[in-house]
Protein backbone atom coordinates (compact mmCIF):
# COMPACT_ATOMS: atom_id res chain seq x y z
CA UNK A 1 0.00 0.00 0.00
CA UNK A 2 1.15 3.53 -0.69
CA UNK A 3 2.43 5.71 2.14
CA UNK A 4 0.46 8.82 2.98
CA UNK A 5 1.77 12.34 3.09
CA UNK A 6 0.95 14.14 6.32
CA UNK A 7 3.39 16.96 5.63
CA UNK A 8 0.47 19.36 5.18
CA UNK A 9 -0.33 20.64 8.67
CA UNK A 10 -3.96 20.69 9.71
CA UNK A 11 -5.64 24.02 10.38
CA UNK A 12 -7.41 24.51 13.70
CA UNK A 13 -10.76 23.94 11.92
CA UNK A 14 -9.42 20.72 10.37
CA UNK A 15 -8.23 19.49 13.78
CA UNK A 16 -11.59 20.32 15.38
CA UNK A 17 -13.55 18.63 12.58
CA UNK A 18 -11.40 15.49 12.51
CA UNK A 19 -11.80 15.26 16.30
CA UNK A 20 -15.59 15.49 15.75
CA UNK A 21 -15.34 12.52 13.36
CA UNK A 22 -13.33 10.61 15.98
CA UNK A 23 -15.97 11.50 18.60
CA UNK A 24 -18.66 10.07 16.30
CA UNK A 25 -16.55 6.91 15.96
CA UNK A 26 -16.24 6.63 19.77
CA UNK A 27 -20.02 6.96 20.09
CA UNK A 28 -20.47 4.25 17.46
CA UNK A 29 -17.98 1.94 19.18
CA UNK A 30 -19.62 2.42 22.58
CA UNK A 31 -23.06 1.69 21.13
CA UNK A 32 -21.97 -1.66 19.70
CA UNK A 33 -21.64 -0.55 16.10
CA UNK A 34 -18.44 -0.43 14.09
CA UNK A 35 -15.62 1.97 15.06
CA UNK A 36 -16.34 4.52 12.36
CA UNK A 37 -17.54 8.11 12.27
CA UNK A 38 -17.47 11.01 9.85
CA UNK A 39 -18.51 14.63 9.50
CA UNK A 40 -18.74 16.93 6.53
CA UNK A 41 -17.96 20.64 6.74
CA UNK A 42 -18.85 23.32 4.25
CA UNK A 43 -16.30 25.61 2.59
CA UNK A 44 -16.35 27.82 5.72
CA UNK A 45 -15.19 24.88 7.89
CA UNK A 46 -18.46 24.59 9.79
CA UNK A 47 -19.76 21.03 10.23
CA UNK A 48 -23.12 20.58 8.52
CA UNK A 49 -23.63 16.81 9.00
CA UNK A 50 -22.39 13.97 11.19
CA UNK A 51 -22.65 10.23 10.65
CA UNK A 52 -22.06 7.31 13.01
CA UNK A 53 -21.69 3.69 12.00
CA UNK A 54 -24.93 1.84 11.31
CA UNK A 55 -24.01 -1.09 9.07
CA UNK A 56 -24.40 -3.75 11.77
CA UNK A 57 -27.76 -2.49 13.03
CA UNK A 58 -28.98 -2.06 9.46
CA UNK A 59 -27.63 -5.51 8.52
CA UNK A 60 -26.17 -3.88 5.42
CA UNK A 61 -22.42 -3.95 4.82
CA UNK A 62 -22.69 -1.21 2.20
CA UNK A 63 -23.81 1.36 4.79
CA UNK A 64 -20.32 2.66 5.54
CA UNK A 65 -20.30 6.03 7.30
CA UNK A 66 -18.66 7.90 4.42
CA UNK A 67 -21.01 6.48 1.78
CA UNK A 68 -24.12 7.20 3.87
CA UNK A 69 -22.88 10.69 4.72
CA UNK A 70 -21.96 11.45 1.09
CA UNK A 71 -25.45 10.40 0.01
CA UNK A 72 -27.20 12.50 2.66
CA UNK A 73 -24.95 15.48 1.88
CA UNK A 74 -25.50 15.24 -1.87
CA UNK A 75 -29.26 15.07 -1.34
CA UNK A 76 -29.29 18.10 0.99
CA UNK A 77 -27.03 20.25 -1.21
CA UNK A 78 -27.90 18.84 -4.63
CA UNK A 79 -28.64 22.27 -6.11
CA UNK A 80 -25.35 23.77 -4.89
CA UNK A 81 -22.46 21.97 -6.63
CA UNK A 82 -20.01 24.75 -5.70
CA UNK A 83 -20.79 24.28 -2.01
CA UNK A 84 -20.30 20.52 -2.34
CA UNK A 85 -17.01 20.95 -4.23
CA UNK A 86 -15.70 23.30 -1.55
CA UNK A 87 -16.64 20.95 1.28
CA UNK A 88 -14.47 18.52 3.24
CA UNK A 89 -15.39 15.09 4.55
CA UNK A 90 -13.52 14.12 7.73
CA UNK A 91 -13.40 10.40 8.51
CA UNK A 92 -12.08 8.57 11.55
CA UNK A 93 -10.59 5.87 9.29
CA UNK A 94 -9.34 6.03 5.71
CA UNK A 95 -12.30 5.40 3.40
CA UNK A 96 -12.51 2.32 1.20
CA UNK A 97 -12.87 2.44 -2.59
CA UNK A 98 -16.69 2.20 -2.39
CA UNK A 99 -16.83 5.23 -0.11
CA UNK A 100 -14.37 7.18 -2.24
CA UNK A 101 -16.65 6.61 -5.23
CA UNK A 102 -19.66 7.82 -3.21
CA UNK A 103 -17.77 10.99 -2.20
CA UNK A 104 -16.70 11.52 -5.82
CA UNK A 105 -20.29 11.16 -7.08
CA UNK A 106 -21.49 13.54 -4.33
CA UNK A 107 -19.01 16.14 -5.57
CA UNK A 108 -17.08 16.47 -2.29
CA UNK A 109 -13.78 18.19 -3.00
CA UNK A 110 -11.59 17.18 -0.07
CA UNK A 111 -11.02 14.31 2.36
CA UNK A 112 -9.15 14.36 5.69
CA UNK A 113 -8.86 11.05 7.53
CA UNK A 114 -7.55 9.66 10.80
CA UNK A 115 -6.40 6.03 10.93
CA UNK A 116 -4.93 4.69 7.69
CA UNK A 117 -6.37 1.49 6.21
CA UNK A 118 -2.84 0.11 6.13
CA UNK A 119 -2.42 0.51 9.89
CA UNK A 120 -5.93 -0.82 10.56
CA UNK A 121 -5.27 -3.98 8.55
CA UNK A 122 -1.79 -4.51 9.99
CA UNK A 123 -3.00 -4.04 13.59
CA UNK A 124 -6.01 -6.34 13.29
CA UNK A 125 -6.24 -9.64 11.49
CA UNK A 126 -9.74 -8.93 10.28
CA UNK A 127 -11.91 -11.83 9.25
CA UNK A 128 -11.71 -13.24 5.75
CA UNK A 129 -15.42 -12.42 5.52
CA UNK A 130 -14.60 -8.70 5.75
CA UNK A 131 -14.20 -8.01 2.04
CA UNK A 132 -11.88 -5.22 1.00
CA UNK A 133 -10.33 -3.79 -2.11
CA UNK A 134 -6.70 -2.90 -1.58
CA UNK A 135 -6.76 0.63 -2.96
CA UNK A 136 -5.83 3.59 -0.82
CA UNK A 137 -7.92 6.74 -0.88
CA UNK A 138 -5.15 8.50 -2.84
CA UNK A 139 -5.05 5.72 -5.41
CA UNK A 140 -8.80 6.10 -5.91
CA UNK A 141 -8.54 9.90 -6.11
CA UNK A 142 -5.82 9.66 -8.76
CA UNK A 143 -8.35 8.21 -11.22
CA UNK A 144 -11.15 10.69 -10.55
CA UNK A 145 -12.06 13.01 -13.43
CA UNK A 146 -12.77 15.75 -10.89
CA UNK A 147 -9.88 16.29 -8.46
CA UNK A 148 -10.26 15.45 -4.78
CA UNK A 149 -7.64 16.54 -2.24
CA UNK A 150 -6.76 13.72 0.18
CA UNK A 151 -4.96 14.36 3.47
CA UNK A 152 -4.08 11.86 6.16
CA UNK A 153 -3.46 9.97 8.26
CA UNK A 154 -3.72 12.08 11.42
CA UNK A 155 -4.41 11.05 15.04
CA UNK A 156 -3.76 7.39 14.16
CA UNK A 157 -3.16 6.27 17.74
CA UNK A 158 -6.56 7.61 18.81
CA UNK A 159 -8.21 5.99 15.80
CA UNK A 160 -6.62 2.65 16.66
CA UNK A 161 -7.81 2.91 20.30
CA UNK A 162 -11.37 3.37 19.02
CA UNK A 163 -11.06 0.32 16.78
CA UNK A 164 -9.59 -1.76 19.62
CA UNK A 165 -12.45 -0.81 21.96
CA UNK A 166 -15.08 -1.50 19.32
CA UNK A 167 -13.65 -4.93 18.49
CA UNK A 168 -13.66 -5.84 22.21
CA UNK A 169 -17.32 -4.84 22.59
CA UNK A 170 -18.59 -6.09 19.25
CA UNK A 171 -17.22 -9.32 17.76
CA UNK A 172 -19.45 -8.78 14.70
CA UNK A 173 -17.52 -5.56 14.01
CA UNK A 174 -14.48 -7.66 13.04
CA UNK A 175 -16.28 -8.97 9.99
Amino acid sequence: MARHDTSVPLSSADRRNLKAALDAAWASALSGEGPFGAVVAGPDGVVVMTQQAEAIGARDRTRHVEAVLASRFCHAYYDDPEFRAGSTLYSSVEPCAMCMFAMFKAGIGRLVFGLSAERLYSAHAVSATWPRIFLTSRECARYMSTPMVVQGPYFEDEGLRIVDESFKRCPACRG
